[in-house]
């Protein structure tokens, strides 16, 4: 018998056509690429999206602050309806650190050391006061965060007063330099 020459058959599972040949290094790197890629876009989005949900948390509680006290003046016409303050009627509340209350100099004195209007009764001007006091701590809450409440003053015109609320946002966004602070204001204007 003759022997057969030594040859090697290949194995069907090694034989590969070259279009079924598998992912390369290249492939996975490009693959990564585009992947971490879609990853930083959506980590870009999360945060400007947190940054519009801080920008409209702060809108909505100017508005809530502005109406509250629009509120309290509305209740205390014996105060503000009768006119009671110091022409031309303007207070300003400043409540960063201790507060400080400027304009009118009776209505400043009595924000600065308000009487306890829950517990006991107080005149028109003690209760003012005590609501520019409660204002002011809430205005407080925004980020530096001022109030001014502006009243007319005219002989023979019926007062209204414009209530203003001020505060600081970081900007967030394209078209301003980033880290940036705008001051934006709510204003109401009431007839008490």
């Amino acid at each position: 018998m003759s022997q057969a020459p030594n040859v090697r058959r290949k194995d069907p599972s090694r034989c590969r056509s070259k279009g079924n040949a598998g992912f390369t290094l290249l492939e996975v790197l490009i693959a990564l690429v585009l992947i971490t890629v879609g990853l930083l876009g959506i980590v870009g989005i999360d945060g400007v999206s947190l940054s519009n949900t801080s920008s409209a948390r702060a809108r909505g509680m100017a508005a809530m602050m502005a109406a509250s006290m629009s509120n309290a003046m509305m209740a205390n016409e014996a105060y503000w309806a009768a006119g009671l303050f110091t022409a031309p009627g303007v207070i300003n509340v400043n409540p960063t650190g201790t507060g400080t209350f400027t304009g009118d100099a009776a209505l400043a004195a009595a924000a600065t050391t308000p009487a306890d209007c829950v517990g006991s009764a107080c005149s028109p001007l003690q209760m003012a006061g005590y609501d520019l006091s409660n204002w002011a701590t809430m205005v407080g809450q925004l980020p530096n965060g001022q109030g001014q409440i502006v009243c007319t003053t005219l002989v023979g015109q019926s007062i209204a007063c414009t209530i203003t609320v001020s505060w600081s946002e970081n900007v967030q966004g394209s078209k301003q330099i980033a880290g940036t602070q705008n001051t934006y204001n709510y204003q109401t204007v009431v007839q008490p």
